[in-house]
């Protein structure tokens, strides 16, 4: 369950100041947390600052306007994504 916390953290990286989006960007930060999950990241590395930076990225891609800018947020991830599953590994 997304905290007040990190919705309030999507947000300002969204540039929204409207409460009216806070329960889609807390399902996508959702989202987000559990496909990380998928990948293998672990506890600790859920927790990190590349895994806050990973769900701002997925959310700027589901909010993105623009088709193309969308599908470049949607690249990066696998970059994030691989660097947290490294990080988890030398973790355990």
């Amino acid at each position: 369950m997304a905290t007040a916390e990190m919705i309030a953290k999507v947000k300002m990286a969204l540039r929204l100041s409207s409460e009216d989006f806070d329960a889609e960007v807390g399902d996508l930060i959702d989202e987000a947390t559990e496909e990380l999950e998928r990948q293998g990241a672990s506890n600790y590395a859920l927790s990190s600052k590349q895994a806050e930076h990973y769900i701002k990225t997925y959310c700027r891609a589901h909010f993105s306007p623009d088709a193309e800018q969308a599908n470049a947020y949607a690249d990066a991830l696998t970059g994030i994504a691989d660097a947290i599953r490294r990080s988890s590994y030398s973790d355990e």
